[in-house]
């Protein structure tokens, strides 16, 4: 590959991994602001039963469980760009005492084990993903959540952590690991 192809290519794995990593931290924030607003509900009602005698019984339905599922979504689409930076935990012990040559098909096995795992991980995450849709399965809760829209980023957040992988395997780590 030429060098152009080569830089138009790593840009476009990198803005992949740094948007999943946005869409990661926007599910967080929308933690934040789902639970905040719980709590100043719950303010509201206390100040209300304090001063009026009742509470108005304010509340964001399903409030825990979409916490839940931002949750997951979250943390499944920053898995691709947290790996990609190292900033995973990384157990060298064994790895620093070996020679080179063995250092480097330990870690070969380990990519190409770790590769297999989360390509099964992605395909069984979209075939559940894919029943949940031809099934209509919804949340438990107050509001039904169609579950398949938070198993989608779950599913993509398990294939670019495995791009992410064959990227790595390929060329290393973008950040230092860990010492």
């Amino acid at each position: 590959m030429t060098e152009q192809p080569r830089r138009l290519h790593r840009r476009l794995l990198n803005t992949l991994y740094q948007v999943s990593a946005l869409s990661g931290a926007l599910s967080l924030i929308a933690i934040c602001s789902v639970i905040t607003l719980q709590v100043a509900f719950n303010a509201i009602d206390k100040l209300m039963l304090a001063l009026a005698g009742e509470a108005i019984g304010l509340t964001v339905p399903s409030y825990s469980e979409i916490s839940g599922l931002l949750l997951a979504s979250g943390t499944f689409l920053a898995l691709g760009y947290t790996f990609r930076q190292a900033a995973h935990i990384q157990v060298t012990l064994v790895l620093q005492h070996l020679p080179d040559r063995a250092r480097e098909w330990s870690q070969r096995l380990s990519f190409a084990i770790a590769i297999g795992m989360v390509s099964f991980l992605t395909f069984y995450m979209g075939f559940i993903t894919w029943e949940a849709w031809i099934y209509q399965d919804v949340t438990p809760g107050i509001i039904p959540i169609p579950l398949w829209i938070p198993q989608c980023s779950m599913t993509l957040g398990s294939a670019i952590l495995c791009v992410a992988l064959v990227d790595t395997a390929c060329t290393g780590f973008e950040g230092a690991p860990d010492a």
